[in-house]
C-alpha cells in the first residue's frame, strides 16, 4: 500500500521546489493526512512548524454499516503521535515512526 502522509508530502514538496515546480495540488481533498495543512504553505518551514507534524489528528471518516438513519458511535476518535528524524542540511525528513496510530470513528 502507498500512503502519502504529511511527512512524506513535505519531502516531496521540497524536492519539487528544487526542480523548479511553482506549485502543488492535492488530489482527493479530505482523504489525506489532515496534518498536511500544517506545512502545506510553509515554503520555508521552521522547526516549530515541523514540530506540529508529531501530532496526527484523526480523520473525519465514518464507517457506515447497514441501512437507516440511526448511528451508534462506539468510541471517540483518538489522536496519533509520530516521531521523525530531520536533516536540516537537506531540509528533508530522513525517517518516521508512528508511535501511536490515530483511531477513527
Amino acid at each position: 500500500m502507498w500512503f502519502l502522509d504529511a511527512v512524506t508530502a513535505y519531502n516531496q514538496m521540497r524536492a519539487a521546489e528544487r526542480l523548479g515546480v511553482q506549485g502543488t495540488a492535492l488530489w482527493r481533498l479530505g482523504s489525506s493526512d489532515s496534518s498536511i495543512w500544517k506545512i502545506w504553505d510553509a515554503t520555508r518551514a521552521d522547526d516549530a512548524t515541523r514540530e506540529k507534524l508529531k501530532d496526527v489528528p484523526p480523520g473525519p471518516d465514518l464507517i457506515l454499516e447497514g441501512n437507516g438513519d440511526i448511528w451508534k458511535i462506539d468510541d471517540k476518535p483518538k489522536r496519533g503521535v509520530r516521531s521523525y528524524t530531520y536533516d536540516p542540511e537537506m531540509d528533508l525528513f530522513t525517517s518516521e515512526t508512528y508511535e501511536e496510530l490515530p483511531a477513527f470513528l
